[in-house]
C-alpha cells in the first residue's frame, strides 16, 4: 500500500525544484488523487513541464491526456504528436511502458474520433488547424 502523503511531500519538493522526474511522478499523483486532490488540469501541466524536459513517460502521458480529453479538450493532432515523440525516446523496449506499448496505444486509438491515421494526415490536420500558417 503506497504512502501517498509521503510521496506527495517528497515529489512536491522535487517538482518545486523543477526536477524532471519528480514533475512527471507528481503529475501521476494528481492524476490518481494520491496524497493530493484529483486534478487532471494540474497533472497535465506537470506532465507538460516534464515532457518538455525530455521525460518519455510524461510525453506518453500527454498523448493519453490529449487523446482522452483529460485536463483539456481532446486534440487528435497533439495526441499524435506526443505519442510520436514518446515512442523513440525513453520509451524503448524493456523500459517503462515500452516503445511497443506506446505504438500499440496509438494504434488502439487510431479511429475516426482518435488521432490521425498517419503522419501525412496529422500534418494536414496541423496545417488546417494552425491559423498562423499560410
Amino acid at each position: 500500500m503506497p504512502d501517498c502523503d509521503q510521496a506527495a511531500k517528497w515529489l512536491g519538493i522535487g517538482a518545486a525544484k523543477r526536477d524532471r522526474i519528480s514533475l512527471a511522478n507528481f503529475g501521476m499523483l494528481y492524476d490518481k488523487g494520491c496524497g493530493v486532490p484529483h486534478d487532471e488540469h494540474e497533472a497535465l501541466g506537470l506532465f507538460m513541464e516534464s515532457a518538455n524536459l525530455g521525460v518519455g513517460q510524461a510525453q506518453f502521458n500527454l498523448g493519453v491526456y490529449y487523446r482522452d480529453g483529460k485536463g483539456t479538450e481532446a486534440d487528435a493532432v497533439q495526441s499524435y504528436f506526443w505519442f510520436s515523440v514518446a515512442a523513440p525516446r525513453e520509451l524503448s523496449p524493456g523500459s517503462g511502458p515500452g516503445r511497443q506499448d506506446a505504438e500499440a496505444a496509438h494504434a488502439r486509438s487510431d479511429r475516426r474520433d482518435g488521432p490521425p491515421r498517419g503522419a501525412l494526415e496529422a500534418r494536414a490536420c496541423a496545417r488546417v488547424r494552425d491559423p498562423m500558417r499560410s
